[in-house]
């Protein structure tokens, strides 16, 4: 397999601001919209998606961008400037086992959190690879005691993973089992606009 790359850069708006610009399902137009309105539209968060494949296997990492202050201003905003950027999710394929992906980071805490925007991004992680793998996709991680402590990590992979996922008395847990959609988008509270794209995959 030759290696392939895809970029993907998505602006995180509040889904009740969106609503205004919903009527327009031409992508192109769309984006141009959200890009060029920074009165209506409530911007909270750029995520950029790359997808890698190689020799090596499957690799989808995102990393976000969030407003240095705040407010807006025509020198902070995330829509035309370039904000440090941090990796937020990791997940490889398996060398030894090709329809399964091991999230080795996922650390999207903060004001992307709770807004279904992490579930929207391991949907997204799904769609690209059951590209690579297949029609059986598996999903294996990690649980430590850190995140045992927020009541909602459970209850957010548990809906990812088709198997009941225990804790030990230390709060720790190893997960891996038949990967699920677990995102609503009915329920969500951001919406993901796609602005950019680098790059493509095999067909």
């Amino acid at each position: 397999m030759n290696n392939h790359k895809m970029t993907k850069t998505y602006l995180i708006v509040t889904k009740s601001s969106f609503e205004a610009f919903q009527h327009d399902s031409d992508r192109k137009i769309l984006a141009e919209d959200v890009l060029s309105n920074r009165e209506q539209l409530d911007c909270i968060g750029r995520i950029e998606v790359v997808v890698k494949l190689s020799f090596e296997g499957w690799t989808f990492i995102a990393r976000r961008s969030l407003p240095q202050t705040s407010s807006w201003s025509s020198t902070n905003d995330i829509r035309s400037t370039t904000t440090a950027s941090a990796e937020i999710l990791y997940i490889g394929s398996d060398i030894y086992r090709t329809n399964v992906a091991r999230v080795t980071d996922f650390t999207n805490a903060g004001p992307l959190e709770g807004l279904g925007i992490n579930s929207w991004l391991i949907d997204q992680a799904l769609t690209s690879f059951m590209a690579f793998c297949g029609p059986d996709p598996w999903i294996q991680g990690t649980l430590s005691p850190t995140d045992f402590k927020n009541p909602k990590r459970l209850p957010f992979w548990q809906r990812h993973v088709d198997q009941t996922i225990r804790i030990n008395d230390q709060g720790d847990s190893n997960f891996c089992g038949p990967w699920l959609r677990g995102y609503d988008s009915y329920r969500a509270r951001a919406t993901a606009i796609l602005i950019e794209q680098e790059g493509s995959l095999p067909n």
